[in-house]
């Protein structure tokens, strides 16, 4: 990203070595790591995601961390206040989480099955984290359309699924689409905004395209 001024800022993550990961901030002006954390003992997966000054990263101790991104203050690169939030279930997430950026929320899955939902303040939705019957590991990031009040996700079974972000009471799976083979995973989704099609790639090579309008929100007074 670039800010006023010219600097160009890369945010990016480490494996654990020696029991250490670390999230970095990179001036890509002068070729320099600008300041880095070091508050996960386990690999920093996927990327790390910025939104609305916020660094998003997940890790293989189950933990999600949001990094005040553009607090050039000494100390001033660590979490804001809620995070990091640490799964109870422990369990490796190893796709990048999903932030709304119109409020912060972040979405993401682990390699137990589950699907969390947590707020800007670093707390859990109510009903999450969801299990996802069938599903032994989530293997996308998760992805929400802000306002539709429908979660999307693949898993490791060549499943994806849809996901009533809350129904009243919490959330709950409502439809499902066996997109490959069995034995391969549902690797990414997104989501044409210009087409109203969510858009779905698997990691044997396949490609499926699903009609938002199949896929909508079941109780739409409860997004």
């Amino acid at each position: 990203m670039m800010i006023p001024g010219g600097t160009t800022w890369m945010f990016l993550g480490s494996a654990a070595v020696s029991g250490h990961a670390y999230i970095y901030r990179l001036n890509m002006t002068s070729g320099t790591v600008d300041a880095s954390y070091a508050g996960s003992t386990a690999s920093i997966n996927g990327a790390v995601v910025l939104v609305n000054g916020r660094a998003y990263a997940v890790s293989d101790g189950g933990t999600i961390y949001a990094l005040d991104a553009l607090n050039f203050a000494p100390g001033g690169f660590t979490n804001v206040t809620g995070f990091p939030f640490q799964t109870a279930a422990a369990k490796p997430i190893q796709r990048a989480p999903w932030v709304d950026s119109t409020d912060n929320g972040a979405y993401f899955g682990d390699d137990g099955g589950n699907v969390y939902a947590l707020t800007s303040a670093g707390t859990a939705r109510t009903g999450y984290p969801l299990p996802i019957s069938g599903a032994p590991k989530i293997t996308s990031t998760p992805i929400y359309v802000s306002g539709s009040g429908v979660l999307a996700v693949g898993a490791n079974d060549g499943y994806l699924y849809f996901i009533d972000r809350d129904n009243g009471s919490g959330p709950t799976v409502f439809k499902r689409f066996f997109v490959t083979s069995s034995g391969h995973d549902v690797s990414s989704v997104s989501y044409n905004a210009n087409t109203l099609v969510y858009m779905v790639s698997s990691s044997d090579g396949k490609l499926a395209f699903v009609d938002a309008a199949d896929v909508a929100d079941p109780t739409p007074g409860t997004i």
